[in-house]
């Protein structure tokens, strides 16, 4: 970005002059001036004066975010606040992230609109809220047959709410819903997914407060079933039926491995439970979103590092709780490039997986994270539409539909991660390029690894043996369909060099028609090192490989192997 200042051009909204454009400072093309500086342009109040010293914002539990200056001593109240301040300077500093900070400190964020009591006798429509000290704020709501709220989605947060503000809804239909305002914007907007872009994102670090004890996925402190081990079976047990043994950590919280292992595959109650639990107690600065996406970008990106961030129903429960549907739930991700448009937002409110209209969203932005970077609970952990994500040591647990997902030339690469625990698969590669390094793919009730419409997937393994559980291994284990399956012209590529971990790929499928590696309708899946690559089918279903290696087959498609070095 050229260092060049902006104007207020409409409703405080700031825009760069264009390169080549002259602005009159003397004469009467430059109105409502308050001072004209060197470094300085106040324009109607706005002070758009750059940045150009390492800066830290901060933001508490504590802060207001009408009030506050952003400082230490009179701290904003949420990120959103921060962002919002930051997007309208420009910031003049050359290097890397952290030149600007955003210190967010260790408490309780909720965003959204969180339904507070259920309500009865109510239809699905869209109502209007009442109460509080605001006006116009619109829902839209799903209720049983009986006619109690199940879920509620807001589609205009109206003016004038105050996070004290618990609103009802306003109708001769139903009677008891209420919700409560956690956070509102200066123009009385109720604050839900965290835009994270600008146009100087590079030099900008998001941070929470200080994590405590062993990260959530590593040795000691292991997911519920992390290494996948069968249901039904002794996570201890040893043989040729479990291939987890070399993988399973004695260490971690005996929840982590009940004995026999139960509820290990899917979006269960107990593994989502288990795994919030150890999230919440290792991160100082959590974010909860009710009923909205967590973190969205339209460019680029604010580097994220500290915080964990989960996806709430808009009326409080989990995704997986009693009254959520199986096959129609409501669609908001974790982290997420596509924003709906106004024209699909109350169609959207509820929507079946398969068919999400494409011309919802539109292409949008790109993702960075630290190395401390948890998504959980959310419909979807990720959802990239072009742009890139790069996702070292991010953990995506508990999705009720896909973990990682990349679509339209998007570009994914996460480093020893744990994608966990989803109710699809745990990585969808279609027309996208996904990385995959030292992670552990665990526990889907679908596929773990799928690729579509000449994605690809780079499964690997590295050699960062201090940095990760029990080794530099990828593990693609315990998911109920296909462990990796390649179809319609995607490709795979399986490595595990020399001098690196191994790959396992063990235990899924649950009938003869699944198998660990597939490739079909004119798919490809690549072996390196095959001898490194541990395949076995500990539940005794399917193939290892289908088609075998080197077998043309299942319409034009194949598994190679070969050797590579390191």
């Amino acid at each position: 970005m050229a260092d060049r200042y902006p104007l207020v051009v409409a409703s405080g909204v700031l825009q760069e002059i264009p390169s080549g454009d002259n602005i009159n400072l003397t004469g009467a093309g430059l109105t409502n001036a308050v001072s004209v500086a060197t470094t300085t342009l106040t324009v109607a109040d706005v002070d758009i004066t750059p940045i150009s010293g390492v800066t830290t914002y901060y933001v508490t539990t504590a802060g207001n975010d009408r009030t506050g200056d952003g400082s230490s001593a009179n701290p904003w109240a949420t990120p959103h606040k921060a962002i919002q301040f930051l997007r309208n300077k420009k910031i003049s500093l050359s290097g890397s992230y952290g030149k600007v900070t955003v210190d967010v400190g260790v408490g309780t964020y909720r965003f959204g609109l969180n339904q507070t009591a259920a309500g009865t006798d109510y239809e699905n429509k869209i109502y209007l809220l009442s109460g509080g000290s605001g006006t116009g704020a619109v829902v839209a709501i799903t209720t049983t047959t009986s006619g109690a709220v199940v879920q509620a989605k807001l589609l205009d947060g109206g003016t004038g709410y105050l996070a004290s503000d618990t609103l009802g809804i306003t109708t001769t239909i139903g009677s008891g819903a209420q919700f409560g305002i956690f956070h509102v914007g200066d123009s009385g907007e109720i604050l839900g997914e965290l835009r994270v872009d600008h146009p100087d994102g590079d030099a900008i670090l998001v941070t929470g407060g200080a994590v405590t004890g062993t990260k959530p996925g590593l040795r000691g402190n292991h997911f519920y079933n992390q290494c996948g081990v069968g249901i039904g079976s002794d996570p201890a047990g040893t043989g040729t039926s479990f291939e987890w043994s070399s993988l399973y950590d004695s260490t971690s919280p005996s929840g982590a491995y009940p004995n026999p292992m139960v509820d290990g595959v899917g979006n269960s109650e107990t593994s989502e439970v288990y795994n919030r639990g150890i999230l919440e107690a290792y991160y100082g600065s959590r974010l909860y979103f009710h009923g909205c996406n967590g973190f969205t970008s339209n460019g680029v990106p604010a580097k994220l590092d500290k915080l964990l961030a989960v996806g709430f129903r808009a009326d409080g429960k989990m995704l997986n709780s009693a009254g959520a549907a199986t096959t129609v739930v409501t669609a908001y991700h974790g982290v997420a490039n596509r924003v709906e448009s106004e024209a699909s937002i109350e169609d959207d409110a509820t929507v079946d997986e398969n068919n999400l209209a494409a011309d919802s969203f539109s292409t949008q932005g790109s993702f960075n994270f630290g190395p401390d970077i948890s998504i959980h609970g959310f419909y979807r952990s990720v959802i990239m539409d072009g742009g890139i994500l790069d996702g070292p040591y991010a953990t995506f647990t508990n999705a009720n539909y896909i973990g990682v997902a990349g679509n339209v030339g998007s570009h994914i690469k996460i480093t020893r991660g744990r994608i966990l625990n989803c109710r699809s698969n745990l990585i969808n590669a279609s027309t996208a390029r996904v990385s995959a390094q030292s992670c552990f793919i665990n526990n889907s009730a679908s596929n773990g690894v799928a690729g579509s419409y000449n994605g690809f997937v780079n499964l690997q393994s590295n050699d960062e043996e201090t940095l990760v559980s029990y080794g530099s291994s990828t593990v693609v284990a315990n998911n109920r369909s296909h462990g990796v399956v390649m179809r319609y012209g995607a490709t795979a590529r399986v490595v595990a060099a020399t001098g690196f971990g191994d790959i396992y790929v063990y235990g899924n499928g649950t009938s003869v028609e699944q198998a660990q590696l597939e490739a079909a309708n004119m798919a490809s899946i690549h072996v390196a090192n095959p001898e490194k690559v541990i395949v076995a089918t500990s539940s005794g279903a399917g193939a290892t490989t289908s088609p075998g290696y080197g077998v043309t087959g299942n319409l034009n498609s194949i598994i190679t192997s070969y050797t590579a070095g390191a």
